[in-house]
């Protein structure tokens, strides 16, 4: 199963006992990101929905790759090197 590193924003690293970066296997961002919910799950209830879905205002990025542009969730981590969570920020 292929590893990736993971990179949380600021904001979520105190809830992964401020953690920046950790190396998590899968197949697909959704397999990932189920992880990095295994391992810290406040992190993943901030980036996932209850149902499993993306929430609206997280972007994920494969390197440079915005997942929404690729295949979302199923989109392989096969070949990247690095899966980028971006938290939007609001403001006015």
């Amino acid at each position: 199963m292929p590893t990736i590193q993971l990179e949380l924003p600021a904001a979520l690293q105190p809830l992964a006992d401020n953690t920046a970066t950790m190396d998590l296997a899968g197949e697909s961002v959704q397999e990932v990101l189920f992880a990095l919910q295994q391992r810290y799950r406040a992190v993943g209830q901030r980036i996932l929905t209850r149902g499993g879905a993306l929430r609206q205002h997280v972007n994920i990025f494969l390197d440079e790759d915005d997942i929404r542009a690729l295949d979302g969730l199923d989109t392989p981590v096969n070949g990247y090197r690095r899966m980028i969570v971006v938290a939007s920020v609001a403001g006015g």
